[in-house]
C-alpha cells in the first residue's frame, strides 16, 4: 500500500495525517509534504492514526523533521502512535527527543 497524506491547517498548526506505509518507497513524499508544509508552520504534527508501518526511512524523516523545527524554533509533535511503531520510536531512542502526544 502507498501512503497517502492529508495536511490540514489551522492557524495553531500544521497537521499531516499519514494513511499507509512509510518506507523506502514513500519516505520521498512524506519529505517532500513536510518541507511543503514547513515554511508556514510555526507547529508541525505528524498523525499516526491511520499509519500502518514505519521502516528505518521513516524514522530518517522524523530526525531530519526534528533537527529542522529544532533549528528554526518551531514545534514538532507525532501524535495518535500506533503501539508497534511507538516501540520502534522507544527501541531507536527516539522518544528522548520526539515530542508525543
Amino acid at each position: 500500500m502507498a501512503l497517502t497524506i492529508t495536511a490540514s491547517v489551522t492557524p495553531e498548526e500544521t497537521i499531516l495525517t499519514l494513511n499507509g506505509r512509510i518506507d523506502t518507497n514513500t519516505a520521498k513524499s512524506l519529505q517532500a509534504e513536510i518541507d511543503s508544509a514547513l515554511p508556514s508552520a510555526t507547529k508541525l504534527a505528524l498523525d499516526f492514526s491511520q499509519a500502518e508501518y514505519m521502516s528505518s526511512m521513516g524514522l530518517r524523516v522524523l530526525l531530519g523533521t526534528h533537527k529542522l523545527c529544532e533549528k528554526q524554533g518551531k514545534t514538532f509533535v507525532i501524535r495518535n502512535v500506533p503501539q508497534g511503531t511507538k516501540e520502534v520510536l522507544e527501541i531507536s531512542g527516539f522518544l528522548s527527543f520526539l515530542r508525543l502526544e
